[in-house]
């Protein structure tokens, strides 16, 4: 790679995690190309040479972070962590992306942009949803899953453990919080028979 990729590559992550920074704070409508250039350190012209239009530069900013997500994601399937650990790590995931596409503005982003909507609804969904495949398959090979009940019965209830997570983020008091509801998720509500 030559200097002026490297430089080139720099300039986008900057700009990328600049944008957001901004919009995770103020909402995407209320932040100009001004501030991001200022906020990365770069000029406006520098960002117009990379995106064309504000929309451009949005849906890149999706793009990039849907993909680091994946890619931590399957980076945890595939380590030598036991599968319990594993699940840990998934649910605490703390990549600064996973609160950005949870923000209320980003499900109005989606509703206002239909290339992004559609990039949303078919790519990332589907490539989420191969990996949580393959995690559950890992779980049910490892024992830690029972192999009698169907993957797309599992999927569902991930869906909406997730859901239910995301409404009530408010009401949790931290790891605690969290780790009981992970057993809850894994184990159910039920003391064992004496």
């Amino acid at each position: 790679m030559t200097g002026h990729e490297k430089r080139t590559l720099k300039k986008k992550e900057n700009i990328k995690n600049a944008s957001i920074e901004l919009f995770s704070l103020y909402g995407i409508k209320k932040v100009s190309m001004n501030e991001i250039a200022e906020k990365a350190q770069v000029s406006k012209v520098s960002i117009y040479k990379y995106f064309n239009s504000k929309d451009d530069l949005i849906r890149y900013v999706i793009k990039a972070v849907s993909s680091e997500i994946l890619f931590d994601i399957n980076n945890i399937i595939e380590s030598e962590n036991p599968f319990p650990e594993k699940v840990k790590m998934i649910i605490m995931n703390k990549n600064q992306g996973l609160k950005f596409l949870r923000g209320d503005f980003f499900t109005e982003l989606l509703s206002l942009d239909e290339v992004l909507n559609n990039y949303y609804e078919q790519e990332f969904k589907e490539k989420a949803n191969s990996l949580m495949i393959k995690f559950i398959e890992l779980g049910k090979t490892s024992g830690f899953i029972d192999k009698k009940v169907k993957t797309t019965t599992i999927l569902t209830h991930i869906h909406i453990f997730q859901k239910g997570v995301e409404s009530n983020l408010g009401t949790l008091s931290g790891r605690d919080d969290i780790s009981e509801l992970i057993q809850l998720f894994f184990f159910g509500i039920l003391s064992k028979q004496k």
